[in-house]
């Protein structure tokens, strides 16, 4: 079954000549006469792997309508590890169905597709050899409009989930979720990316999520190691609720694994929650999160900007100018490590940066004699932590709340320390912080004048930083710089 042409179709599951049945499912009010549009067998009438259905490529299906299924427009699943390619699913329209478009073990170029009252545009699964030669799959320029269709506790807009092996490159580029304004009791992700491993390629350009406040994560992303980073570039996240980006280690279904996911460039707005988080449950010891957020990610709203939780949880933000700004905390680390150098971490009603339950933070070190405490290297600093002020009471532009360590290095930082400012007052340092104003220029001033009526109350010259100090100076340095 190959080499098939469906163009220009409408494919409707519910048949207005039957009669409505009391056993009838209702998907949106609608009674349900057929459970998928098109599918290449009726799945579980053989044996596995391919459960009775027909391997099949070549298969062209463009500028249908589909409507009214009780499970999805498209259902492909061919056997996993067989090459399928040249499949193509373009210029649709999906409405009222549990999942617009699924394939499995398929190379497909899914694009231009709308997507409207589903409760899940599409998913791409398990892909694990090589295409034929010039045949390119790709995820582009769909339009996803979410409904509550299903009982399900959880879902998302797309989702990609099993690129190893030989399975070629991926673009999942330009496409857009639109979450209602209640998915209640639902926990909906606009995107997730699953399974990406050994040296598998997929790129998220360009992609948008408009969470209406009800979204509860804009990304979701687990089990991800391959030598080609994944890397969520540009669109946005908007309204999200919980969670903008979450990546995570132990998934409570499928397991334990690593997961290694960067965001770049990536605006994202939140109504709540955090803006980015790496999250290390601490019921999967072995398997790490490692979360890159860099180049000018805008993260607004919410409490957090980025959340570090968990031993095994590592992050490094960097170069991001306009993040993490505005909440009540700007990074905050919680066990794990964070490595944080040219942000923005300014106007937060809490505390810039916090560092507790024993977490590791590198803020900047000195140029040289420095040493790699997160496993992303060293930080030059560069950070912006002004607008706090040298009041020694909250908003704090650092917080080490550790209680038995370890230090957080906070060198070459914009403090906006000027004559007179103590930039200890900006800290709480349970643990010390190590910081110095950045551009390695220590601004200092000197014990206010006394005047003493006998020369021996006339105190003895400093010669140490800890006296100077304690005679009322003041340099913009903790004392290991001195």
């Amino acid at each position: 079954a190959s080499c098939i042409r469906i163009d220009g179709f409408t494919l409707d599951g519910n048949n207005p000549a039957l009669p409505v049945l009391g056993t009838d499912q209702l998907v949106g009010g609608v009674a349900i006469d057929a459970g998928n549009g098109i599918q290449n067998g009726v799945y579980g009438s053989g044996p596995g792997p391919s459960y009775g259905l027909v391997n099949v490529d070549r298969i062209t299906i463009d500028n249908n309508i589909f409507r009214n299924n009780s499970y999805a427009g498209v259902y492909l699943w061919d056997t996993y590890g067989v090459n399928n390619s040249w499949n193509y699913a373009r210029n649709n329209y999906f409405t009222n169905m549990w999942e617009g478009i699924q394939t499995y073990a398929m190379h497909a170029d899914i694009s231009n597709n709308t997507f409207v009252s589903v409760n899940r545009g599409l998913s791409m699964h398990q892909v694990s050899v090589a295409a034929d030669p010039g045949f390119v799959p790709q995820i582009v320029n769909n339009n996803i409009t979410i409904a509550y269709n299903s009982g399900d506790s959880s879902d998302g807009g797309l989702w990609v989930n099993g690129r190893l092996g030989g399975a070629p490159a991926l673009a999942v580029s330009g496409n857009t979720v639109n979450v209602p304004a209640s998915m209640a009791p639902q926990i909906f992700s606009g995107l997730i990316i699953w399974d990406v491993v050994d040296s598998c390629q997929v790129g998220l350009t360009n992609n948008v999520v408009n969470g209406n406040s009800s979204a509860t994560i804009g990304l979701e992303a687990w089990d991800i190691t391959s030598t080609s980073p994944v890397i969520l570039t540009g669109g946005s996240l908007n309204n999200i609720q919980s969670t903008g980006v979450l990546a995570y280690n132990n998934d409570p279904d499928y397991g334990a694994a690593n997961t290694a996911l960067t965001i770049d460039n990536v605006p994202i707005t939140m109504t709540g929650g955090v803006g980015v988080e790496a999250y290390a449950d601490p019921a999967a010891p072995a398997n790490w999160v490692k979360v890159i957020v860099q180049n000018n990610t805008a993260i607004s709203g919410g409490t957090n900007g980025v959340l570090v939780d968990g031993t095994m949880a590592s992050a490094k933000v960097i170069n991001s100018s306009a993040s993490p700004a505005g909440g009540a905390v700007g990074v905050d680390v919680s066990f794990g490590k964070a490595l944080l150098q040219g942000n923005n971490l300014t106007g937060h009603t809490t505390a810039g940066i916090i560092a507790r339950n024993g977490a590791t933070v590198d803020a900047g070190q000195c140029p040289t004699g420095g040493t790699d405490v997160t496993g992303f290297g060293i930080s030059t600093g560069g950070n912006v932590l002004t607008g706090y002020v040298f009041d020694n009471a909250v908003p704090w532009a650092i917080e080490n709340q550790n209680v038995s360590g370890p230090v957080v290095y906070a060198y070459n930082n914009n403090f906006g320390a000027g004559p007179g400012d103590d930039i200890s007052k900006l800290l709480v340092q349970t643990s010390p912080v190590l910081y110095s104003q950045s551009g390695g220029v220590l601004l200092v001033q000197c014990p206010t004048n006394g005047s003493y009526q006998c020369a021996g109350a006339v105190p003895l010259k400093a010669t140490t930083m800890a006296g100077f100090t304690a005679q009322g100076g003041v340099v913009s340095s903790d004392p290991a710089t001195a």
